[in-house]
């Protein structure tokens, strides 16, 4: 087990000291062994400012430490603190905060569950401001949502095969998001997309993905059951009747398709062979008789 710390560098040097006075008399007081420290300049970029947090975590390994004078240092808001408290957990470390007196041990279930719960809460309230955005965007006219026939493609794509291999063998989600984050930093590095994505965002790629799966398998069962029975109607053995528009009929042989909608349909009948609906060129509906 190692320990680090992580301080934040800015213009202010007052600012940098107290951090570095407040970590040096929490060290001594715990007779803690600081193994290296991360410097990090401060950035006006709110977003680079938590990159460079995500790039120290992906340094540490399962069972380590880490020293942070506050919770301000893991974020810039409530959701992305308690967002990267749940990330620091699922990776197995232990963090401490100065300011709050508080040491979370990532084997503590029952304080980690208070923390998701409090996730929870806060990605309700994201979701209830994106919710009412919406609806004054629908009062005011203006459009909504993606273009029709768009797919939209998720950051998780690229590990999709990954992903569901380590879901079908029994892999926690917890451990598939770590192994993912750490696995697309290495590759991207600052630029990952994936380092900010929390557990939620993966149970829901999960989710979609094997209802996707199971519509492909179905849709291939229908098909190949189609292939296996779809068959041409020759005029030589096949008689037609079809009912006409003002309800005479009209008796013709023809080649005609079966439709496969109805024929898929009609797969589990124990009369599919006796009485098939099909479609002919016309696109009127007709019934195919066996000759007598």
């Amino acid at each position: 087990m190692k320990f680090y710390t992580y301080i934040k560098v800015s213009t202010d040097e007052e600012f940098v000291k107290a951090q570095e006075n407040l970590i040096n008399n929490y060290i001594r007081d715990n007779n803690i062994i600081i193994n290296k420290t991360y410097l990090y300049k401060e950035n006006t970029n709110k977003n680079k400012v938590e990159n460079n947090i995500d790039e120290v975590l992906e340094n540490l390994s399962y069972g380590d430490s880490l020293v942070v004078v506050g919770l301000d240092i893991l974020g810039s808001s409530t959701y992305s603190i308690l967002n990267r408290i749940v990330t620091i957990k699922t990776m197995g470390i232990t963090l401490h905060l100065i300011n709050e007196n508080l040491v979370l041990y990532f084997k503590d279930e029952r304080l980690f569950k208070v923390l998701f719960s409090l996730l929870s809460l806060e990605q309700s309230k994201r979701d209830k401001k994106v919710l009412d955005a919406k609806r004054t965007r629908q009062n005011n006219g203006t459009s909504l949502g993606r273009k029709s026939g768009k797919k939209t493609k998720s950051m998780f794509d690229k590990y999709r095969k990954k992903i569901m291999d380590y879901y079908h063998n029994q892999v926690s989600k917890t451990e598939i998001l770590q192994e993912i984050k750490k696995k697309d930093f290495r590759k991207n590095g600052n630029a990952s997309k994936i380092k900010n994505s929390s557990l939620q965002a993966l149970s829901q790629y999960i989710k979609k993905t094997e209802l996707e799966q199971k519509k492909k398998d179905n849709n291939k069962r229908g098909k190949t059951y189609i292939e296996n029975t779809a068959t041409k109607i020759k005029p030589s053995d096949t008689e037609i009747t079809i009912m006409n528009f003002d309800g005479t009929f009209s008796v013709i042989a023809d080649t005609v398709e079966i439709d496969t909608k109805t024929e898929k349909d009609n797969q589990k009948s124990p009369l599919i062979e006796e009485k098939k609906i099909i479609k002919p060129r016309g696109g009127l509906k007709v019934i195919k008789k066996k000759n007598t």
